[in-house]
């Protein structure tokens, strides 16, 4: 199970999302069939996945929910 290290935003697109979307399906809160509706874009449903692995992780996103970086 790997996570990319690299700051991702909403709109993000490349290998990294790709990687980021992997961990999330791993980790339940993407399904394969969400990522195949956009593979390696940083998207709604990429956003709101990464919202609620912060909440379920207890990572203070106050300075931007759904955002992938450090804290993360």
């Amino acid at each position: 199970m790997s996570y990319p290290t690299k700051n991702l935003t909403p709109g993000s697109r490349g290998n990294e999302v790709a990687q980021l979307q992997q961990f999330l399906v791993e980790q339940g809160f993407l399904t394969p069939q969400q990522v195949a509706t956009g593979p390696g874009i940083y998207g709604p449903q990429t956003t709101a996945a990464v919202k609620q692995w912060q909440k379920a992780n207890g990572v203070d996103n106050t300075s931007g929910p759904g955002y992938w970086g450090p804290r993360s």
